[in-house]
């Protein structure tokens, strides 16, 4: 759409539905955007289907199995749409998750020496790998993994420093059989980290900084087509226990307000709404 003159400013979230009219076809995905443009209503619609043909929309069967199919739902006014049979849901790896259906818990496998938790606890690949097998043991249906340490005043390491701890434990969890159908996401906030991690198998970015440490990630991530999780953030490990930054007049509210900022910069760096999970800690 942005090569035939749609600007995107806003993504909505994913939906699953049924199939409708022709049922004996996959339920469908759903979402919709919000943008701007100089065509009247007539080229839009031009154009849209003139992205379906070149997407593979050539059944000829109306209602029937197609790849994508776009409508405007409106142009130049606002309306509201009921929910009725529509649930939410988050591309994972290759799983669709429906956040309702259960709880989902998350592990964590810190490759640091200085974590306030365990740090120095995984350092050694066999531990890593160990550990990871607990947590699947015990429930974990997701893997949170970093290797650098964000406790406040902590050193920070390099790129390629973080890699060297991460690379070798992710490269053996990958390959045993208790990954098999876990969603493992990399807690990073450098952007070189994060692609090299997903090119060898991890699901989902988390960023504890949203951004602010190295903008470039959420250009990365939105080129990926990976989830991002942004995290609420005042400053970096090194700043973020000063007064300033420990000072709230209405902590929920300027939480809320800061965390909303880091993802409309998410957004507008390409990352669909549907892609971002916010994380107020």
């Amino acid at each position: 759409m942005k090569t035939y003159g749609v600007t995107v400013t806003r993504h909505g979230y994913l939906y699953e539905t049924e199939p409708a009219y022709v049922t004996d076809q996959p339920k469908f995905l759903n979402s919709a955007i919000r943008g701007t443009t100089k065509l009247n209503p007539h080229d839009l619609l031009a154009v849209l289907k003139r992205i379906e043909a070149e997407l593979g929309c050539t059944s000829g069967i109306r209602y029937g199995p197609r790849p994508i199919d776009l409508d405007i739902l409106f142009y130049g006014g606002e309306s509201s749409i009921g929910n009725e049979g529509i649930k939410r849901v988050l591309p994972l790896g290759d799983q669709l998750v429906d956040w309702s259906k259960k709880t989902h818990v998350m592990g964590i496998l810190n490759l640091t020496p200085d974590s306030f938790s365990d740090g120095g606890k995984f350092l050694e690949a066999r531990d890593a790998v160990s550990h990871f097998r607990s947590l699947i043991s015990k429930g974990a249906d997701k893997v949170d993994i970093g290797a650098q340490s964000t406790r406040p005043f902590s050193e920070r390491l390099t790129v390629d420093q973080e890699l060297d701890r991460l690379i070798p434990v992710l490269d053996e969890i990958i390959n045993i059989p208790e990954s098999k159908g876990i969603i493992l996401s990399v807690d990073t906030f450098y952007a070189d980290v994060a692609a090299e991690a997903v090119s060898r198998g991890v699901h989902v970015v988390n960023d504890v900084s949203s951004g602010t440490l190295d903008p470039q990630i959420l250009d990365v991530v939105a080129s990926l087509g990976v989830p991002f999780i942004t995290m609420h953030m005042r400053g970096d490990p090194s700043t973020m226990q000063n007064c300033e930054n420990l000072h709230y007049g209405d902590v929920c509210k300027e939480v809320a307000s800061e965390l909303y900022q880091r993802v409309s910069a998410a957004e507008l760096a390409g990352i669909p709404l549907w892609r971002i999970v916010a994380d107020p800690d």
